[in-house]
């Protein structure tokens, strides 16, 4: 009886041995759905077109659930800081999130479809343009500096 104790001790031993040493599963990301309770909050474009934006250059996009509007804060490709507002629309199904500008300045230049959405990071990439990725952080806040040193939009 000692005998078959002691084997099945060390069965026992050697199989937690070899589990402590197995390789950790790569970690999964649970990615939540693209509603517009998920993607409302400030975010910072942290790449455009596959690289990190230019020093100095920023782009940052307030989302609000509630009234499904939006505010941009951008220098992007301008030579002074802008601000733009409008509405948006979230397809739940789809993943699709479309938009329009306010003062009659037309609707977005493209409809994107939102991937890859956590509680801090989201992609965007052009439904027309798939070259066209943006990549978003989420920020507490706007800078105080940027909001008031912006003018509105001169497409506006």
């Amino acid at each position: 009886m000692k005998t078959i104790l002691k084997s099945v001790f060390a069965a026992l031993l050697a199989s937690f041995a070899l589990s402590s040493c197995t390789e950790d599963s790569p970690e999964t990301v649970s990615y939540l759905p693209v509603t517009a309770n998920n993607i409302s909050g400030t975010w910072q474009l942290s790449e455009w077109l596959g690289a990190p934006l230019a020093e100095g250059s920023y782009v940052y996009m307030d989302i609000v659930r509630r009234d499904t509007e939006f505010t941009l804060y951008y220098n992007l490709e301008t030579f002074s800081p802008y601000i733009r507002t409008g509405i948006y629309s979230v397809d739940e199904q789809s993943g699709i999130v479309s938009g329009r500008y306010d003062h009659y300045a037309g609707e977005w230049t493209h409809s994107y479809i939102v991937t890859e959405l956590t509680a801090d990071r989201m992609v965007w990439t052009a439904v027309d343009d798939p070259d066209d990725v943006s990549v978003y952080v989420r920020v507490d806040s706007v800078p105080d500096d940027i909001k008031g040193s912006v003018e509105t939009s001169p497409e506006e």
